[in-house]
């Protein structure tokens, strides 16, 4: 029986090694990772979230009336939004299905990953139940809406809704 001594033997100090290494490069890349989103998005979207949950009950409470009302609300044509020609047509029709007018609308059109583009609309009534907005400037891609109004009568309005701008 002949020994071979310039052969490679594998031991357990190379199997240890050769997984400090692979979980340390995972653990590393990781750690790039999370610190580079963490720079680009901090993760605040409200500047005083502890308030903001103080409130939530009442939030509830807003909402809970708000679908006691029995509105319908619809954004006409939003399926076919484009970036250059954008307009946002907003219906609302009481539980009888009849449109509900005189209704005070502002919108906040924002990217919801960054504060580029934001905008402040107010809603025009262009015939009863049917309120229309023209924002300019807007970039292909994702949008978030909050739309807040209140009807002559005092009823309060609150949506919000994801836009996809092609």
């Amino acid at each position: 029986m002949s020994e071979q001594s310039g052969s490679f033997r594998l031991t357990g100090k190379h199997i240890l090694i050769f997984l400090l290494l692979f979980f340390g490069t995972i653990t590393l890349v990781n750690i790039i990772m999370i610190r580079m989103a963490l720079k680009t998005f901090p993760g605040i979207e409200n500047e005083k979230p502890y308030f903001q949950g103080l409130h939530y009950n009442q939030t509830l409470a807003e909402r809970a009336a708000q679908a006691a009302l029995g509105w319908q609300i619809s954004l006409l044509d939003e399926d076919i939004l484009v970036a250059e020609n954008t307009h946002l047509e907003l219906l609302i029709l009481d539980r009888h299905e009849n449109p509900v007018s005189g209704v005070d609308i502002q919108a906040h059109l924002f990217r919801p990953a960054g504060g580029d583009g934001d905008q402040r609309l107010i809603w025009s009534e262009q015939k009863p139940g049917h309120y229309i907005i023209e924002p300019k400037g807007l970039g292909k891609g994702n949008w978030m809406l909050n739309i807040t109004g209140t009807a002559p009568t005092g009823e309060k309005l609150v949506i919000e809704h994801r836009l996809w701008l092609n």
